[in-house]
């Protein structure tokens, strides 16, 4: 799945006209520096021995110097060649710390993975820094969790982003380590809600989710015949509710947790993938009901 030179330039072309800065609010040598070593890089102004020098001269000091695509261009970045690296520096662009408006990060990421898309890429957002998305690559068709929004402080101050993250990042390279994560991610928030509602906790993970589902109900006040919407979202949740058993299940033959022999194959990715769809979806949900019954305090994440 590699980037095109096509895609590459019409990617340039599109922050251009934008007007984007793809350093942000940083200076170009504070930018770059999160993702090379400067001062071990050479430099190509005899003036100075390193890249650091001549990028702050040549972006800093004298901004007219070098034109709006020369980090795209430079070698020593080698961001017009190597496919990761090229990754890395569009991920950094949305990073909270280079961009602090959380619009303007959702909209240029819409747009990066609409040139990245065609060539088997987009950015996903894997976490959030006080209510504002962290980005990192994934190959189109990797599982698209979707992290638990602003709103939803209790779920985000466990370690619910941090296992969402480690599963998305083992489903190719560990499946079983990321079938174990699915249903750590499971555990965590059925076990996170229940006890900022007060409720008992149950040991094992279908009885969490039963009773997870069961606290936080069903709306269907506004549909034509409410009454008939909830006896079908009663039966859709308890669809769902299978979804804690099947993945205690998978993870005990298949995933991390439990010893396996030693001459174990290794799982498909396939498998991997299907238990962190489930997962995320059934999390998905319960971080909306949660937020609903239990809106936060109004917060700015502009």
């Amino acid at each position: 799945m590699a980037i095109s030179n096509v895609t590459r330039l019409a990617l340039i072309e599109d922050l251009r006209a934008r007007g984007t800065v793809w350093n942000g609010r940083l200076d170009p040598v504070e930018f770059l520096s999160r993702l090379y070593d400067l001062d071990g890089l050479p430099s190509t102004d005899r003036r100075f021995n390193t890249a650091a020098g001549d990028i702050a001269t040549h972006t800093i000091s004298f901004p007219e110097d070098w034109p709006y695509d020369w980090v795209f261009k430079d070698e020593r970045l080698d961001l017009a060649r190597d496919d990761e690296r090229l990754l890395k520096f569009l991920a950094e662009m949305l990073h909270p710390e280079v961009r602090l408006s959380r619009k303007e990060s959702l909209e240029l990421a819409e747009a990066i993975n609409a040139h990245l898309a065609p060539d088997g890429w987009q950015l996903v957002e894997v976490r959030q820094i006080s209510g504002r998305p962290v980005f990192e690559p994934r190959p189109v068709g990797a599982p698209l969790v979707v992290p638990l929004v602003t709103g939803a402080h209790a779920l985000e101050q466990a370690s619910v982003t941090r296992q969402i993250a480690r599963m998305n990042a083992n489903i190719e390279t560990d499946p079983e380590a990321a079938i174990g994560a699915a249903k750590e991610l499971l555990e965590t928030t059925c076990k996170t809600v229940l006890r900022e509602f007060g409720e008992t906790i149950p040991d094992e993970l279908p009885g969490l989710v039963r009773r997870t589902l069961d606290r936080l109900g069903a709306d269907a006040c506004g549909a034509p015949d409410p009454a008939r919407a909830e006896r079908a979202i009663q039966r859709l949740l308890g669809a769902l509710s299978g979804i804690g058993s099947a993945i205690a299940e998978v993870r005990n033959a298949c995933g991390t947790g439990h010893g396996q022999h030693a001459t174990a194959g290794i799982l498909d990715s396939t498998y991997a993938r299907l238990a962190a769809s489930a997962s995320a979806t059934l999390v998905t949900f319960i971080a909306d009901r949660y937020r609903a019954l239990r809106p936060p305090s109004p917060t700015s994440s502009a």
